[in-house]
């Protein structure tokens, strides 16, 4: 998420975790929120979602307003005992946290594809001229 220029967020439960994202360009007030009622005023002014990120993982992939009908019903006042907080990731970034490195493609790549899938194909690479040719678009539209 964090790639893609968006502002992400892991909730943490007590013994489990999934993924969220503000969709307007904002953070919490501090990098670990342990106060659920903060996560809940966000999700409801719709500028924070969250998603369970084990059903869009599964195959095949669950829709993903399960995933984030099932993360919503995580942080609702009657499991509220079972949160444990939020890391607010753009806010880590603000305090030079960086993630660890990742040099072995070996162990994060595998070697084989499984059994009815794998990764997924990539579209194919567009020419120089193509390119090209979508910025002076864009830029003409703008």
């Amino acid at each position: 998420l964090e790639a893609v220029g968006l502002n992400p967020v892991i909730v943490m439960t007590d013994g489990h975790c999934f993924a969220g994202v503000w969709l307007v360009d904002k953070t919490f007030n501090r990098i670990f929120e342990q106060d659920c009622t903060e996560v809940r005023k966000a999700l409801a002014s719709g500028e924070l979602i969250t998603f369970e990120t084990t059903l869009v993982t599964e195959q095949p992939p669950a829709r993903f307003k399960d995933a984030e009908t099932t993360a919503k019903a995580a942080t609702a006042e009657a499991k509220e005992r079972d949160f444990v907080g939020v890391i607010d990731i753009t806010r880590c970034r603000m305090a030079q946290i960086r993630p660890l490195a990742s040099h072995d493609e070996s162990k994060s790549l595998p070697n084989e594809t499984p059994a009815g899938g794998g990764l997924l194909p990539l579209p194919a690479m567009p020419s120089v001229t193509g390119l090209f040719d979508v910025v002076f678009l864009a830029e003409l539209r703008v």
